[in-house]
């Protein structure tokens, strides 16, 4: 997938102090939870998030 970000970056004195990170986290959702065939053919489970 592809998808566009945005990064805010503040810098005071050399140093960064601040940041945002602005993405598209609805499309981002979407094609984590769209459900598509494998290589081999076979249909793969929706990702259901991290694991760990």
């Amino acid at each position: 997938m592809e998808s566009w970000f945005v990064l805010q970056l503040t810098v005071l004195d050399g140093e960064i102090t601040r940041y945002r990170f602005y993405e598209d986290s609805l499309t981002v959702a979407r094609a984590w939870a769209t459900t598509t065939a494998g290589a081999d053919g076979q249909v793969q489970e929706a990702h259901g998030g991290t694991t760990g």
